[in-house]
């Protein structure tokens, strides 16, 4: 059988004040010319199908047509709960849909729920584990206060008792590592816990054929081929700059067998940064460089007071996020100076402030704030 593993969709986020929603349905058309040309039998969605717990009316309205979309091509849809959606909403209508082969899962129970198929290799079963919290995976299995999700999921296996003889594929959104090295991780994320028991190993999930994950924004694999990230349908941040967004697919056959590739999609709007001097960035040359449109986030190197920057920029970058001042940024070396001010002259502290606004001090403006001293001064004598 052929699917295509994505997640994150987020659908109705707003971004800087920017709603994502003409960028959202731009990449899902995308996701539906895939599944046509490459004849897909099914979807997994791995959690965070919305951006919040009460979605917008219109992110609501966009998911609608995407599923219309994929039960019109006779494509069944697999769908779990992410961190961001709300379980009860997500699941109104589910036994209705499964009569559309459209299956919803949003409830932690004490075993895996699964959906069985078949196909010409024999028996697939798709285990459907949505987003959980732990304190309901502890109370579920009685298990300590300082347990972690790998406790939970390890009580999980046990009672699941996965047939291993069959083709198995489980969906799940969580924070999944590697045994060895890093997953790559970015600020627009939430994170699933704290205290450091979060992190469920990738290990527990090589009894099944293939894994699909949700949560983590970057697409990649996990310890092995067979356990991934699809990773985010946009780019939500600008740590996500050079990300490459894409959906999986793979045609899992007989048992053991598993062809798997990364399907790049394609941004109405990319997310980039950009950095220069004001009167350099609004040059027709640079300008035309790239997208226009696309979300930009700005670094002004000016050293010299610029008025209304914001508006001059937009007249030429109309979907500008983040604007900055380079001469604004503090730096520091992880110490803080202690100093009795009543102990430093005006001048001396102006120049401390200068350099640890600008790293270096000003000639020209140390002398224009001395002459203004000496004015106030004079005029207080």
């Amino acid at each position: 059988m052929k699917f295509l593993h994505m997640a994150d969709l987020h659908l109705g986020k707003i971004v800087n004040g920017f709603s994502m929603l003409e960028d959202q349905k731009y990449a899902l058309s995308q996701v539906l010319a895939m599944a046509k040309e490459y004849q897909i039998q099914g979807i997994l969605l791995a959690g965070d199908i919305y951006d919040r717990s009460i979605p917008p009316v219109e992110a609501v309205k966009l998911f609608d047509e995407f599923l219309y979309q994929l039960e019109s091509m006779k494509i069944a849809v697999y769908i779990i709960a992410g961190n961001h959606d709300s379980k009860e909403r997500l699941l109104f209508g589910s036994r209705i849909l499964e009569k559309k082969h459209i299956y919803i899962e949003g409830q932690l129970t004490s075993q895996i729920p699964f959906v069985e198929t078949e196909d010409e290799y024999g028996i697939l079963r798709i285990y459907q584990l949505p987003f959980f919290h732990l304190a309901e995976g502890r109370e579920l299995f009685s298990l300590e206060r300082g347990s972690g999700y790998e406790d939970v999921i390890r009580c999980l296996l046990e009672k699941t008792e996965v047939d291993t003889s069959v083709r198995n594929i489980c969906m799940t959104h969580l924070f999944v590592v590697p045994a060895k090295g890093q997953i790559q991780t970015c600020d627009s994320e939430m994170d699933l816990s704290v205290g450091g028991v979060e992190s469920v190993p990738s290990q527990l999930f090589d009894v099944f054929d293939y894994t699909a994950l949700g949560h983590i924004h970057g697409p990649q694999r996990v310890g092995s081929d067979q356990i991934r990230y699809s990773g985010s349908l946009l780019k939500y941040s600008f740590s996500e700059e050079f990300h490459k967004k894409s959906v999986v697919y793979f045609e899992i056959k007989e048992k053991g067998v598993c062809d798997i590739k990364w399907l790049p999609l394609k941004p109405f709007r990319d997310m980039r940064s950009i950095r220069g001097k004001c009167k350099d960035l609004i040059q027709a040359e640079i300008v035309q460089a790239a997208n226009a449109e696309d979300y930009v986030a700005i670094t002004l190197t000016d050293e010299e007071e610029i008025l209304e920057p914001a508006a001059l920029l937009r007249t030429v970058y109309p979907n500008v996020m983040q604007i900055r001042f380079l001469k604004n940024e503090q730096k520091y070396d992880d110490q803080v100076e202690v100093v009795k001010v009543e102990e430093r002259s005006p001048i001396s502290l102006f120049e401390s402030f200068l350099t640890e606004v600008r790293g270096e001090t000003d000639d020209a403006r140390i002398e224009y704030v001395e002459e203004l001293i000496e004015e106030i001064m004079e005029e207080e004598q």
